[in-house]
């Protein structure tokens, strides 16, 4: 037997997951209507210790949906060099949310190296420190996993300073097997994206709103985010063209980018 290990990505349901997909109650997900997704983010949120998840297709999406939750337009994320979310992920976070990123040392010692970058209050003209990421298991550090110390050593820093935090878990259970740490001490209660082979969620643990209300949240600017880069695509398109059509589908891409601006000052006030 041959085993693939170039990424958890290659890996194929069994007949049985087959067989209960196909076999699922489904309902309308844009109401909240699916009963084998609300079972889902239920149940992974409470094996995880959250109050709540969101369900998406992919585990890019998650990561940026979480950060987009976490910082503003114009902030910064401190991250590893080589994070899934600085060095992948065609540079979504700048695109979709203005969001920037410092890195600390490959081999250095994490909380000092965060003790040094973090600028939570950076001024009116410098970036300002909105979060801390950390990945377990890393990807790019060749699957290692997170020692639980210092992800707690991380996550105590981050709140003396006021930085939210975000965790990349798309090997979480990877983590969890070699650690011998149940599954809610291995994610250290930090904000989680998780994405297990067959299904992404994104989990939520907010005191100052909601988790369910954070977890709608995610959901709407999953679905606009979606939106304005189809309006922008096809704009671009029409831009392209020659004469009158060509002229109109400027304007509309003109259109697209300044309302997107509005949206992202209104949702920084939100």
């Amino acid at each position: 037997m041959i085993v693939d290990l170039r990424s958890d990505t290659v890996t194929r349901p069994s007949d049985g997951m087959r067989a209960a997909i196909a076999q699922a109650e489904v309902g309308d997900d844009v109401y909240g209507e699916d009963p084998t997704v609300r079972a889902l983010e239920e149940r992974v949120a409470g094996l995880l210790g959250h109050e709540a998840g969101l369900f998406v297709p992919s585990g890019s999406l998650g990561n940026q949906l979480g950060l987009r939750l976490l910082c503003g337009p114009g902030q910064e994320v401190l991250c590893d060099p080589l994070a899934h979310i600085a060095r992948a992920e065609l540079g979504a976070a700048a695109v979709f949310s203005a969001i920037t990123f410092r890195t600390w040392a490959r081999d250095a010692v994490i909380v000092d190296e965060l003790r040094a970058l973090a600028t939570p209050d950076a001024g009116p003209y410098l970036v300002s420190t909105a979060a801390v990421a950390l990945e377990n298991t890393h990807n790019f550090g060749g699957g290692t996993v997170l020692p639980p110390a210092v992800q707690r050593a991380v996550l105590d820093l981050a709140s003396s300073l006021g930085l939210a935090t975000h965790l990349d878990g798309a090997r979480l259970w990877n983590a969890h097997v070699a650690t011998g740490l149940p599954l809610d001490h291995v994610n250290g209660h930090l904000h989680l994206h998780l994405h297990p082979t067959v299904f992404r969620i994104l989990m939520e643990d907010a005191p100052q709103l909601g988790a369910h209300d954070r977890a709608a949240r995610a959901a709407w600017l999953w679905r606009a985010t979606a939106i304005d880069h189809t309006a922008r695509r096809a704009a671009s398109a029409a831009c392209g063209e020659h004469g009158q059509g060509g002229g109109a589908g400027c304007r509309a891409r003109e259109r697209v980018d300044s309302r997107e601006v509005g949206n992202a000052g209104s949702r920084a006030a939100n």
